[in-house]
């Protein structure tokens, strides 16, 4: 289970950006980082409300997982 808050800031491009985290059993996020691989917009401010949000997410807690596991969240930024 992931829980990520809406991005509610306005933004004007588009595009999806891939957010490299590594997350311990607590559910806590340890490290958002934007990653080229997937994403298709290098734009500096989405990239910045992307690794916020990333941050920011709560993972289900897990006693039994390993100490560190990693993955990514892809964002995608769509014009309102």
């Amino acid at each position: 289970m992931l829980y990520i808050s809406p991005i509610e800031e306005d933004y004007s491009e588009t595009g999806k950006v891939v957010i490299s985290v590594k997350v311990d059993r607590s559910g806590k996020v340890l490290f958002a980082k934007y990653t080229v691989k997937g994403s298709t917009t290098t734009d500096p401010k989405l990239i910045a409300l992307a690794e916020e949000a990333a941050r920011q997410a709560k993972f289900s807690p897990d006693s039994k997982a390993a100490e560190e596991q990693f993955g990514t969240i892809t964002f995608t930024f769509k014009l309102k």
